[in-house]
C-alpha cells in the first residue's frame, strides 16, 4: 500500500515559517497550502499587535483555504511564536478544522522561547496528539543548523505514515507512533 496523503498547512508573517514548510513540503513531495489572514500584520505595529493576540487568544479573519484536511491522512501545521503563544491565524486555523484532522504534527519557529507552551496550546485546539513535533529557533535556520532536525523529523513522518499505511485505522501500535511523537529543539 502507499504512504499516506500528507497537508502541510502553516502561517508566516515574516518568511521564516514558510520556507521550513516548502522544504518540507518539497522533501515529503506533498501538498502545502499557506493560511492567509486578513489582519495587517506587517511591520512594528504588526508585531505588537500579532504578539497582543496571541496573548489574549483572540480569533483570526482567516482567508478560505483551498484544501480540505478531511482530504488527508496527516496534515502538519507550522507556526511562528507570538509572545510565547501560539500564533493567532493558527489558532483559528486549528478551532475552526478540529473535525476535519485525521492525525497532525506540528512545526514551529521562535526567537528562543514558548516551544512547549505553543505545542500544548495547538494540542489543545487540535484535540490532537501529535505524531511528531519540531521546533526550530530562527538562529538555527539562519545559521544552517536546522538540516539534521529537519531530517529527523521527516523521517518521524514517514515512519508514521508507513506504519498506519500497513495497519487498518486505529490499529496502529503506539510503539509505532514513534515513540512518544516528540522531537524538539532547545
Amino acid at each position: 500500500m502507499a504512504d499516506k496523503k500528507i497537508l502541510i498547512v502553516f502561517y508566516s508573517r515574516t518568511g521564516t515559517t514558510r520556507g521550513i514548510a516548502n522544504r518540507l513540503a518539497a522533501t515529503l513531495d506533498c501538498d502545502i497550502e499557506q493560511i492567509i489572514d486578513e489582519t495587517p500584520r506587517r511591520g512594528f505595529r504588526g508585531y505588537l499587535r500579532s504578539g497582543l493576540d496571541a496573548t489574549l487568544r483572540r480569533p483570526a479573519a482567516l482567508r478560505r483555504l483551498q484544501k480540505d484536511p478531511q482530504d488527508y491522512d496527516l496534515v502538519v501545521v507550522g507556526t511562528p511564536v507570538w509572545n510565547a503563544s501560539l500564533s493567532t491565524p493558527v489558532r483559528s486555523y486549528l478551532a475552526g478544522m478540529r473535525s476535519r484532522i485525521k492525525e497532525t504534527a506540528f512545526f514551529l519557529t521562535h526567537g528562543g522561547r514558548g516551544s512547549e507552551r505553543v505545542f500544548k496550546q495547538m494540542q489543545a485546539e487540535s484535540l490532537c496528539h501529535p505524531v511528531a513535533t519540531l521546533a526550530l529557533t530562527e538562529g538555527e535556520i539562519r545559521r544552517g543548523e536546522d538540516r539534521e532536525q529537519l531530517a529527523a523529523f521527516v523521517a518521524q513522518l514517514r515512519r508514521f505514515t508507513r506504519a498506519t499505511a500497513r495497519a487498518p485505522r486505529g490499529e496502529v501500535d503506539t510503539a509505532e507512533r514513534i515513540g512518544s511523537g516528540t522531537f524538539v529543539s532547545a
